[in-house]
């Protein structure tokens, strides 16, 4: 196995219950489609804490992309690299039928 890949796998191992406290973090904010600023702070603000430079990209006031960036060396043949993750979160959709009460049930994590 890559020793890169299993660096990242024993990372995630020693420390589960941080992954395990992200999750239900971001599981818990509003997550709506066009209304996903508070996860878009959220997942900076760990970045942040994990010493990666990040920012929110603003498509509107509440809709946002957050960006992170790990610089490289920058020296192909040395083997500096990139990594790109793309991953939705605005992932929740429309709000539900049924106001606070559904709410409550969607964000119980």
């Amino acid at each position: 196995m890559n020793q890169h890949f299993q660096a990242v796998l024993d990372g995630i191992e020693s420390d589960g219950q941080a992954l395990v406290d992200l999750c239900l973090a971001l599981g818990n904010l509003p997550d709506y489609s066009g209304e996903e600023r508070q996860v878009g702070e959220a997942v900076v603000a760990w970045l942040h804490d994990a010493g990666i430079e990040a920012w929110l990209q603003f498509m509107s006031a509440e809709s946002v992309n957050a960006i992170g960036l790990v610089r490289g060396s920058g020296d192909r043949a040395g083997g500096g690299r990139s990594l790109i993750l793309n991953a939705h979160i605005d992932t929740q959709g429309a709000r539900p039928a049924g106001g606070e009460d559904a709410e409550r049930r969607l964000r119980g994590a």
